[in-house]
């Protein structure tokens, strides 16, 4: 039925109507949120408060405050909501509908919140010296947006006419990058295809190679002399073809190599974390949940011949006592040189947190680092050219000696006291460095942990830094104030639970300018502060689509247990931490340009 008073929203099919903005809906001390468009009411529970910013307002506190309605089973709908965002408030958990369980419905919570950091997972260098680093994310660099893949000159400041494509639907995140002898930048990670090729000069992608397969976890190293990749992923099959998380193909003709068999390799949710070719053309593939390859029993590290057989000559015992947060890096004559947080033997002898493992799998019994002691996972480890160690993370102490952060050990596993990095890196923890080495020996590190600032020595640090090849600082390394804004991208979350309240479906994705444009840096700010319109439709075939400000930015269609439904069967209709000026519930899926104007028809009530 139409709405008694207010805006001139649609009516057709509204069932559900509460403004705080007018006298007929709600008055100031109220328990009860008056429905101008029926009779079943809102009742406010644990005391929202009133105000009369905006012509009238509600503020729900999101531990206990909701507003409730009638239950009532609609198959089609769609819930409009008008909602202050502040994100430097903390203030982002927008709606929560909570679903009644009655009737055997299930429960599916929509919750509206923001990313706020990124992880540096792949760093590489071309010949000039500028660095490209792959995250998790988006930010603003220097005040300049910058996407998921990124690139400093060999100054150091960002790359401006690097500039990788805006895609919504799922967070990107970079695990491998490498700028080919071809000149190119390849890349690869999770939701970004399995592999792709750019310009390395400015970004654009040039092909992605989706094969069929996982896109999860992906990494890969290129053997320049043969042109072929040797790629690893969380998938069972790649272009087609049987593939247990490791294959190889051809760089240019993106062809399966067939002469390297995986098929019957690593175990069942083997899903290794990193790999590694050798000079002598052996692949390494590392992973704390590898137990198994070909139906022979090996713990965590494997090592393929160029058929994708085990080598013979490979044998690393009972491995590590506890693979959880291990990195591994290869030195010139391909021993593995691994650290972690929680090993504390290896093949049944026992070792400090840094240990070379020989060719042969055998541990390095001359490689000694005295005690080394890290008080959480560690952040990368890099076999520098001259087969020093450089180590990142949560350290305390190195030989007998204090260290915070940074450390660096000679190739016999003593610690390289010529190296003025160790100990030099203020902050809490260095698992946040993630270092390169530059062809003249200097280092290059990407703070990852963007949104704080730290030290080298007495220099305030953001965003990235240089040192020496002895560690001291660079200061004409200019990045100027680094990332400056946590990544602004608004995330929104589906859990559709069973009625025993087990999550049984969840799904993540993220908001993007709705026409793919590549906004101005404020724009990550700007879509989270401020009054929002989020509108949720459902319609009978579970698809579901959420709009922001009218653009639509996400669909998905469930497939559901034959207990569970996406009826709006409401029971808690809002739980949240914000300011709300408006609710509108239709029985039915409203089109893009009907939700649209609900946008225009109140929002110069919000300034907008």
């Amino acid at each position: 039925m139409p709405a008694k008073t207010g805006p001139k929203i649609p009516n057709s099919g509204l069932v559900f109507h509460v403004d705080a903005a007018d006298i007929n809906s709600y008055v100031s001390g109220s328990t009860t949120w008056y429905n101008l468009a029926g009779t079943d009411n809102g009742t406010l529970t644990n005391g929202p408060s009133y105000s009369i910013s905006n012509k009238g307002i509600l503020s729900f506190d999101g531990v206990d405050d909701y507003v409730s309605i009638p239950e009532t089973d609609i198959e089609d709908w769609t819930v409009s909501t008008w909602a202050y965002f502040d994100y430097d408030s903390n203030r982002s958990d927008v709606i929560d509908l909570v679903m009644s369980t009655t009737n055997n419905s299930g429960q599916i919570t929509y919750d509206l919140s923001v990313f706020g950091s990124v992880a540096f997972d792949a760093i590489s260098l071309d010949s000039t010296g500028s660095v490209y680093f792959g995250s998790g994310g988006y930010g603003i660099w220097d005040n300049t947006p910058t996407w998921f893949l990124h690139k400093l000159t060999p100054s150091g400041s960002l790359d401006t006419n690097f500039q990788t494509e805006l895609e919504p639907g799922g967070a990107k995140t970079m695990h491998t990058t490498y700028i080919g002898n071809d000149g190119y930048l390849y890349n690869s990670g999770t939701n970004l295809g399995n592999f792709q090729k750019r310009n390395k000069d400015t970004g654009e992608l040039i092909y992605n190679l989706s094969a069929e397969a996982s896109s999860i976890t992906n990494k890969f190293v290129i053997d320049e002399d043969s042109r072929k990749v040797y790629h690893m992923g969380r998938y069972t099959s790649f272009l087609g073809e049987t593939r247990k998380y490791v294959c190889k193909f051809d760089l240019d003709s993106y062809e399966l190599d067939n002469t390297f068999d995986t098929s019957n390799g690593l175990n069942t949710n083997a899903n290794p974390d990193q790999i590694f070719l050798t000079s002598d053309k052996y692949v390494y593939v590392i992973g704390r949940s590898i137990s198994s390859y070909g139906g022979t029993s090996i713990n965590h590290i494997i090592r393929l011949d160029q058929s994708g057989s085990l080598d013979p000559n490979f044998n690393t015992g009972g491995g590590f006592d506890d693979a959880r947060n291990l990195i591994c890096d290869m030195d010139s004559q391909n021993r593995l040189v691994c650290t972690g947080r929680y090993f504390s033997s290896y093949s049944g002898s026992s070792v400090q947190e840094l240990i070379r493992i020989n060719t042969d799998g055998t541990l390095d019994e001359t490689f000694n680092t005295g005690t080394f002691q890290q008080l959480s996972s560690p952040g990368s480890i890099v076999v520098q050219s001259d087969d020093k160690i450089l180590i990142t993370g949560y350290i305390t102490s190195y030989s007998g000696s204090a260290i915070k952060g940074i450390v660096r050990a000679n190739e016999d596993g003593t610690l390289d006291t010529t190296f003025a990095g160790s100990g030099s890196w203020g902050g809490l923890a260095g698992s946040s460095l993630k270092p390169i080495e530059q062809s003249d020996g200097s280092l290059v590190y990407i703070h990852t942990s963007f949104s704080t600032t730290s030290t080298y020595g007495d220099v305030v640090i953001r965003g990235t830094f240089r040192t020496d090849s002895s560690g001291s600082l660079d200061t004409t390394y200019q990045t100027g104030s680094g990332f400056t804004d946590s990544t602004r991208r608004s995330n929104m979350y589906t859990r559709i639970k069973n009625t025993s309240g087990t999550v049984t479906q969840a799904n993540e994705f993220t908001v993007y300018p709705a026409n793919g444009s590549r906004p101005e840096p404020q724009f990550f700010r700007d879509s989270l502060n401020g009054w929002r319109l989020v509108t949720y439709t459902k319609d009978s075939s579970n698809t579901f689509r959420m709009y922001f400000d009218g653009e639509e930015v996400y669909s998905e269609t469930y497939s559901l247990a034959s207990y569970q439904n996406l009826d709006l069967n409401i029971d808690q209709l809002i739980t949240s931490t914000n300011d709300i000026g408006s609710i509108s519930i239709y029985n039915k899926v409203l089109s893009e340009s009907e939700i649209q104007e609900i946008y225009n028809a109140q929002k110069s009530r919000f300034n907008i």
